[in-house]
């Protein structure tokens, strides 16, 4: 398995200390996608700022999720015309076997706001399941910033019995409250790795979709090389 982090580097907090719901809300998300190589050059400079999510022995934390949209793909499209309120619906499994229903909301200040449930939403009711996308997650947190980082690298995208993997790149995601005191986002400045808008449900729904719109991806995936 690829090993992004270097554990001995870190003071670690147990998932089971994490505080529950952290950050479901008011929270703005901020994603760069970058190397491997990149990853781990950036994971491991900030081992004195963040504290490092462990479950007993482990760092990396397998996640599958499922995006569930109408059949018209209404979501999928919402976020290819860039509205600024906009939804994604989804079942996510996660490390410990559990599996939720969550909806994902961006409002037009740019804040997420994200809820789940044990059993299906009623917004969700009616809508297909589109999209299944796997990955390996490294998560850093700290606590004062009220900041998480998640790294997510070996995605895997299948629809139908199509799939594509994505290896050679991370996706790195903020999520907080105070990104001008993030000592990730101010090395991210540093480096001149300027953030990006990329959704795992929409890139793997324009890679394995080809009827639908994408036009407005292209420039994003080129720039990404993907």
């Amino acid at each position: 398995m690829l090993a992004i982090v270097e554990p001995h580097y870190f003071s670690s907090i147990q998932l089971a200390s994490l505080p529950k719901d952290v950050l479901y809300s008011n929270r703005k998300d901020i994603k760069y996608v970058v190397s491997v190589a990149e990853a781990k050059e950036l994971i491991n400079y900030l081992s004195n700022d963040y504290l490092l999510l462990m479950d007993g022995d482990s760092n990396s934390f397998a996640y599958q999720t499922v995006y569930y949209d109408t059949q018209l793909f209404e979501q999928y499209l919402a976020h290819h015309r860039g509205m600024a309120n906009r939804e994604k619906m989804r079942q996510r499994t996660y490390p410990d076997g559990q599996s939720f229903w969550e909806i994902k909301k961006k409002n037009n200040k740019g804040q997420t706001i994200k809820s789940r449930t044990n059993s299906m939403p009623e917004p969700m009711k009616g809508l297909l399941p589109q999209m299944e996308v796997s990955y390996q997650r490294v998560t850093l947190y700290a606590p004062g910033l009220e900041e998480k980082l998640t790294f997510d690298f070996g995605l895997s995208f299948q629809r139908e019995g199509s799939k594509f993997n994505l290896e050679d790149l991370v996706v790195v995601e903020s999520k907080g409250v105070g990104h001008a005191r993030s000592p990730f986002n101010l090395q991210m400045r540093q480096k001149r790795i300027h953030s990006t808008s990329f959704s795992k449900y929409c890139f793997g729904m324009a890679k394995l979709v080809t009827s639908l719109k994408s036009n407005n991806f292209k420039n994003t995936f080129r720039k990404l090389k993907i």
